[in-house]
């Protein structure tokens, strides 16, 4: 619907952040440099917006969440060193002992959270995750 499009607009001339999912089609579909999956900001494109890929489960989310990052700051190297690679899968306890190590590795921490609040959960950014995300777009140009 043009949502990333926009974003991706004022991100180019206003300066920022920009958190998307993993292994989204809007890089290509965009022009954008696909970041590495061991982490590392690399260049994105010729309007001087940097990429990277990081994991939120590094930063307090119950699952991996891995995540695509573009930004524009004034001074690349205002860009922070976040922990790369894939973060530590978490299994829960109960799964465990239910399901035994196999499935509940498959299942993960997400499905054993019930209740309405599980795509609010799913979808949340960790209070350390969104600091950093902050820190980054005071760089903004």
């Amino acid at each position: 619907g043009g949502c990333f499009q926009a974003a991706l607009a004022s991100l180019r001339e206003h300066g920022g952040v920009l958190e998307h999912p993993a292994h989204s089609k809007a890089w290509a579909h965009f022009g954008l440099a696909k970041p590495p999956s061991a982490g590392g900001w690399i260049k994105a494109d010729e309007f001087g917006c940097w990429t990277c890929h990081v994991g939120q489960g590094h930063y307090g989310h119950l699952s991996r969440k891995a995540t695509w990052l573009l930004a524009k700051v004034a001074d690349p190297a205002l860009l922070p060193e976040l922990v790369w690679g894939p973060s530590e899968q978490k299994i829960h306890p109960v799964a465990l002992a239910k399901h035994g190590y196999e499935k509940a590795r498959r299942i993960g921490m997400m499905a054993m959270v019930g209740g309405k609040d599980k795509t609010r959960i799913r979808n949340a950014t960790p209070v350390p995750f969104r600091d950093v995300l902050l820190g980054i777009a005071r760089g903004a140009v």
